[in-house]
């Protein structure tokens, strides 16, 4: 009975004793799917247990020492910002725990709306709470970043061409970003049609946007790539001015944004209309006339066969008609009331009539017909002559005495 006994006071103090007897050692690492590295430093861990309260700061890697078996909490911060809490039962024996932070590391594309990488920009983070922003050609690299907080990404980038500034903001949670993100800034290409007054497009024209010419194509267009079209939400003014012939056609201010790319604009230009006609208002056809402004010679054309002429979208201007037909040559000035009511600009000639082909003025007409007559009445006084000369011959009339 009494060695019964003794043996279960034995076993009771044997267990108690096991119970009470501490862990020889406790080796706890953390990092974020990769080693914390440098960026340690910024790391607090508490340990908390039965009695038990440490502190360690900036480390990765913690020995814990002869502690008794139970129950404990471990509570990570990094930049004051909690990046794990755990629960651990400790017992008998050495413990090596390695711990997943949460943390991640970012990667970003800086792209415009069509998706081209963009490169030299700018970035800001808020809140300043990551190990470290690299931003190499068109990628942003944020490492060691808390996954529970929301960031707001202020990326910006300077256009090389244009000198205007795009910018956006984007909010950010890292952990629902996977693998390699994308940030668009509102920058993109613009479309602009230049037409005259009646819709017309106008090629050739030398569009300048923010100092940069490109001309029209065929169809009056012009594209301009990789414009920056807002700033922090709003749309972006440019000066714009269109040019042809060296006259300004249009100049203003225009203004773009993501929802405003393609634009048409009405320039000043005008048809000059132009008939050539004669003395008696009759018209010459298929004359020849020459445009000119300001002493320059701008072109050649040839009225229809009702002697008229349309030279279609021409700055507002002074010019000056030469028109020549069969040798005739006149002119005629058109000022810029002229091109804006649309006059017709009349260039007269001296031509009164024409005759087998033959273009006559009026005095050269009349002195046709006199000479038509003096020769009628030469051709008759010559006849009578002839006549009274035969008729001597004849003896019909009497000889002259």
């Amino acid at each position: 009975m009494r060695k019964g006994l003794v043996a279960t006071l034995i076993l009771i103090i044997a267990l108690a004793i096991q119970m009470i007897a501490p862990i020889q050692a406790s080796k706890i690492s953390f990092n974020y799917k990769k080693p914390l590295g440098r960026f340690s430093r910024f790391l607090e861990v508490e340990f908390i247990g039965d009695g038990v309260r440490e502190s360690f700061m900036g480390e990765d890697v913690i020995d814990l020492k002869a502690l008794p078996p139970g129950t404990y909490y471990i509570i990570a911060r990094w930049m004051g910002v909690e990046v794990g809490r755990w629960v651990i039962s400790l017992d008998r024996g050495d413990l090596a725990l390695n711990l997943d932070l949460a943390m991640t590391d970012l990667s970003l594309r800086v792209v415009d709306l069509k998706g081209r990488v963009l490169q030299n920009f700018m970035v800001e983070i808020d809140p300043n709470i990551y190990g470290e922003l690299r931003s190499v050609g068109g990628m942003i690299t944020i490492r060691a970043v808390p996954t529970t907080i929301n960031y707001v990404l202020k990326v910006s980038w300077r256009s090389p061409t244009y000198g205007t500034i795009s910018s956006t903001e984007v909010s950010i949670l890292p952990s629902e970003v996977s693998g390699l993100g994308e940030v668009a800034l509102p920058v993109g290409d613009i479309r602009i049609r230049v037409v005259d007054l009646v819709g017309r497009p106008i090629s050739g024209a030398t569009v300048s946007l923010a100092g940069v010419e490109v001309k029209t194509d065929v169809s009056g267009e012009v594209v301009y790539s990789q414009v920056p079209l807002e700033v922090n939400g709003s749309p972006i003014s440019y000066e714009l001015r269109v040019s042809r012939d060296g006259e300004v056609i249009y100049s203003g201010v225009i203004e773009v944004s993501r929802a405003k790319t393609s634009l048409v604009i009405m320039a000043e230009l005008y048809d000059l209309k132009i008939r050539v006609e004669g003395a008696m208002d009759q018209p010459l056809p298929y004359a020849r006339i020459t445009l000119k402004r300001g002493g320059v010679e701008l072109g050649t054309y040839n009225a229809d066969e009702g002697g008229y002429l349309i030279i279609p979208d021409l700055p507002l201007s002074d010019y000056t008609a030469e028109a020549e037909w069969k040798g005739f040559k006149g002119s005629t000035t058109i000022t810029k009331d002229d091109l804006r009511v649309g006059r017709v600009a009349i260039i007269k000639l001296p031509p009164y009539t024409e005759i087998l082909g033959i273009p006559l003025t009026l005095s050269s007409l009349v002195m046709l017909v006199l000479g038509i007559i003096v020769g009628i009445v030469l051709m008759v006084i010559g006849l009578m002559e002839y006549m009274m000369w035969r008729g001597r011959r004849l003896g019909i009339y009497p000889p002259k005495k």
